[in-house]
């Protein structure tokens, strides 16, 4: 009998909330793993000092389809656009477009929060005000981070097209500045007095 392997696997969900707490919006689906990623976890399972745990997530705005010079926010990129296992970065990344970093801390002996070093409004650690929290369920990652009404709202002088609002479409984690995985999907309006929760799951 042929025996059947599974592999790394993530399940991304993306929520949105009002500022009573009331649930605005919800989209989960699978994620993809990119080649980067592999490397960096072997040299981690192997006890490798060169090896870095996801310590970075970014959240972008340019993961959605162009047609002919015309976005459609509501159609995430797929293959046929670039996503594919050889991506190393976010596509707001690659055409310098506006994303939002939260920086934190890699390494934790237990379940909780992990401390946020920085984010893109706020580079002061005792001022950072998303959160990231990590739990190990048996075989699986579970990342929560929570990013607040009063940041990633595409203000004025970060690079967007409109001040107060945020449409994004994609997101990642990264190992230092290696992209290890990476989900577009329809756009999450992002403004003052919107909540996103993003509840990521990486099952080994």
């Amino acid at each position: 009998m042929k025996e059947t392997y599974t592999g790394l696997k993530g399940i991304f969900k993306i929520q949105t909330h009002d500022s009573k707490g009331n649930l605005l919006d919800e989209y989960e689906e699978k994620n993809l793993i990119v080649d980067s990623a592999r490397p960096n976890l072997a040299k981690l399972i192997g006890g490798f000092s060169t090896g870095t745990p996801i310590n970075k997530f970014i959240i972008g705005t340019r993961g959605h389809v162009d047609n002919g010079g015309t976005y459609d926010i509501l159609i995430p990129k797929t293959i046929v656009n670039g996503l594919d296992e050889t991506r190393t970065e976010l596509f707001s990344e690659e055409e310098a477009m506006y994303s939002y970093s939260i920086n934190f801390q890699g390494t934790g002996s237990s379940n909780g929060n992990r401390n946020v070093i920085s984010e893109t409004d706020i580079a002061v650690d005792a001022n950072t005000l998303s959160t990231v929290s990590v739990t190990n369920d048996t075989r699986n990652l579970i990342y929560t981070i929570i990013i607040p009404s009063t940041v990633a709202n595409n203000l004025s002088g970060q690079g967007g097209t409109t001040a107060g609002i945020a449409a994004f479409t994609e997101a990642g984690f990264y190992s230092g500045s290696t992209l290890f995985n990476i989900k577009t999907f329809p756009a999450k309006i992002k403004e003052l007095g919107t909540t996103i929760t993003i509840t990521w799951t990486l099952e080994f």
